[in-house]
């Protein structure tokens, strides 16, 4: 195997990205199914109910599964009119009276107003702060998601670390990501994670790269487990 020296980026893949981020949750329960780990088996016995609607097989193509699914993930949280007497479906939601007889600028600027005070009611100065699912099964995590980072933690943690089992660590571990990168048949996509190429004629470079393979490792085990709980991706 020859490092990859030449410090390529990846290109990004062109699914569209809040499917592709359902679609790694997916391959991350799947993988939770197959694990032996106690911990990770205790977990999806708690939040079985939690996927119940799913009906995951675990033979079943995410794209198969998707196009019986993807109403699941459908936002529940939008602008609408609500018929007289009836109340938001879900608590993050703000009730608001809009009395008729007063002109659309008007409206406008009194309900920027109410919504102002709003945040600051509850602590929050920007709509940006707020975190809030808005479906039944919503993307959680601290600030914006890396797509491209969990996947390629997925990649490496199950189609490279445990398809070899323990029998790889260290410098021979990465010898071996690095080719399973570059034997892919679409070379458009056969280019090693940045983080993980390195300088072979650098010592520190490789540590770099070796610390960064841990870090892929240590994150795809705590995304497993968030995942087995209930969530995605969750804190890593």
């Amino acid at each position: 195997m020859t490092p990859n020296t030449n410090r390529k980026k990846q290109p990004s893949r062109g699914i569209p990205r809040r499917k592709e981020q359902y679609r790694l949750w997916f391959e991350f329960l799947k993988l939770a199914h197959q694990s032996d780990k106690p911990i990770i088996q205790q977990a999806l016995k708690a939040s079985a109910a939690f996927y119940g609607p799913w009906e995951i097989d675990k033979y079943e193509k995410f794209d198969d599964w998707w196009k019986d699914k993807s109403n699941l993930f459908n936002d529940t949280l939008e602008v609408r009119k609500l018929e007289a007497g009836a109340l938001p479906d879900t608590p993050e939601c703000l009730v608001v009276q809009i009395p008729l007889n007063r002109t659309q600028s008007e409206l406008l600027a009194a309900v920027r107003k109410v919504l102002a005070q709003h945040y600051d009611d509850i602590g929050k100065t920007s709509r940006k702060n707020r975190a809030l699912a808005t479906s039944a099964y919503g993307l959680t995590g601290k600030g914006e998601i890396k797509t491209d980072a969990v996947r390629e933690t997925l990649s490496v943690y199950r189609d490279v670390k445990l398809r070899n089992r323990s029998s790889l660590k260290g410098k021979k571990l990465l010898a071996a990501i690095h080719d399973y990168y570059l034997r892919r048949r679409n070379k458009k996509w056969a280019v090693v994670p940045l983080p993980l190429q390195y300088d072979p004629e650098s010592k520190d470079d490789l540590r770099r790269a070796l610390r960064n393979m841990n870090r892929y490792l240590t994150n795809a085990e705590s995304i497993l487990l968030n995942v087995a709980q209930g969530e995605f991706p969750g804190h890593y």
